[in-house]
């Protein structure tokens, strides 16, 4: 009943755009780990050394919010496994009445582990593969065994389906790129034998300018191919297939290439994709430099996207927190500034205080006081993933039945609302 209320007042005060709230946050992201043990080429990982592990102390502190909490994402900049009290945490959480999901990339997901996700009834956990064959998957996920990763899925189907349960829900994200695209059908066709039900093909956002031309904005006319194929290959396979319509955006698109600093075309053109390293980082990466906006200058202020800002609103900051694996809160996954450390502060103070407060005032207007709101495409992708959701449930509806469909539509809720 308390979460109900709690839910039905942050719908009521996010509407209203109220800086200051009462309800409190109901979707949580816990940084279980920010260390890895792959070096992605896609990611950060591969080109720094950083990490970190929460510890039982800190998680000790983020106790006191789960009382409103709906949703719990146990994700990060890490591995999630490599947290040697993951199950303990884990354990904790599900007897909160709280969804809760993981991604990981498979390669610690031994039979025992596999055994207590499938004991203590995780909700969902998402794969991270990009490849349909074992050298493209191992380029691209550096220091992953494609053999592994897959045994290791097939594991857990079994012993699921050996306690006749129904969770976890196991899925895959799928990074798409030049090199991989055209192995999807593959990969589907693979993952579908062994207990995958849904994969999301995702767009890149590159590390760095050296990726920039796996992008599949410059490969659109293969990658729609590929696409509708992998469609069809899905259907009878009767996995969900989640496609981006980002792909085929045309503000996304326009807006990638004016944030990347190049023109609209075919990378065959040899154009200059990156003028430089430092206007890459300064225009394009979530994680840098985040600070609150210099007031002085209108231009730099303007949210970067048109008016969308009023057409795609920014609900995060009423609703979600994200919690680093050292205690710093930050309002959502694409900021890197912390608004306060529960270590130091509660999380009950951190979510009305100025900086949390100034977001919410801003974040829905055309200056809003963070860079990062500024530049985040995430907004407009969300709302844009949330219609095909829709679209995606009909058919469910009609493939899959009506009680499975509920039971996937509450979790598209709690994701995008």
């Amino acid at each position: 009943m308390v979460k109900n209320i709690n839910l039905l007042l942050n719908f009521w005060e996010k509407k209203l755009n109220r800086p200051a709230v009462l309800s409190k946050p109901w979707k949580i992201f816990i940084e279980v780990s920010l260390s890895c043990n792959l070096r992605c080429i896609t990611c950060a990982h591969s080109k720094s050394t950083f990490g970190g592990i929460m510890k039982d102390e800190t998680f000790e502190h983020i106790k006191p919010v789960l009382a409103s909490a709906r949703v719990i994402h146990e994700v990060g900049y890490g591995e999630p496994l490599l947290n040697k009290t993951f199950v303990e945490k884990l354990r904790y959480l599900k007897q909160s009445d709280i969804f809760v999901d993981i991604y990981s990339n498979g390669m610690l997901l031994n039979k025992e582990t596999a055994g207590h996700l499938v004991d203590l009834q995780l909700d969902q956990i998402t794969f991270s593969i990009d490849g349909g064959t074992k050298e493209t998957f191992e380029a691209v996920r550096s220091g992953a065994n494609y053999s592994k990763v897959l045994e290791n899925i097939d594991a857990l189907h079994r012993i699921k389906t050996q306690k006749k349960s129904k969770r976890p829900f196991l899925r895959v994200n799928y990074v798409g790129m030049r090199r991989n695209i055209k192995e999807l059908p593959m990969a589907i066709r693979t993952l579908s034998k062994i207990g995958i039900k849904e994969l999301v093909l995702s767009d890149m956002s590159p590390p760095d300018p050296d990726l920039a031309q796996e992008c599949l904005y410059y490969y659109k006319d293969v990658a729609d191919q590929v696409i509708e194929r992998s469609k069809k290959i899905a259907a009878q396979c009767r996995l969900n297939l989640i496609v981006p319509s980002a792909f085929n955006d045309p503000e996304i698109v326009q807006t990638y290439y004016n944030m990347s600093g190049s023109c609209p075309g075919s990378m065959d053109q040899n154009e200059e994709f990156f003028p430089n390293s430092i206007e890459y980082s300064d225009q394009t990466n979530q994680l840098a430099n985040i600070q609150p906006a210099d007031q002085s200058d209108d231009n730099e202020n303007d949210c970067k996207y048109a008016d969308s800002y009023k057409k795609y609103p920014c609900y995060e900051p009423w609703q979600t927190i994200y919690i680093t694996y050292d205690g710093n809160v930050r309002p959502c996954c694409a900021m890197s500034e912390s608004f306060g450390n529960i270590m130091q502060s509660s999380i009950e103070d951190i979510w009305n205080n100025k900086k949390y407060r100034l977001l919410r005032k801003t974040v829905n207007s055309k200056k809003p006081a963070f860079k990062a709101c500024r530049h985040c495409l995430l907004r407009r992708r969300v709302q844009i993933s949330f219609q095909d959701g829709i679209i995606m449930g009909c058919k469910s509806i009609i493939n899959n039945g009506i009680i499975h469909t509920a039971q996937r539509a509450l979790k598209y809720f709690s994701e995008y609302f």
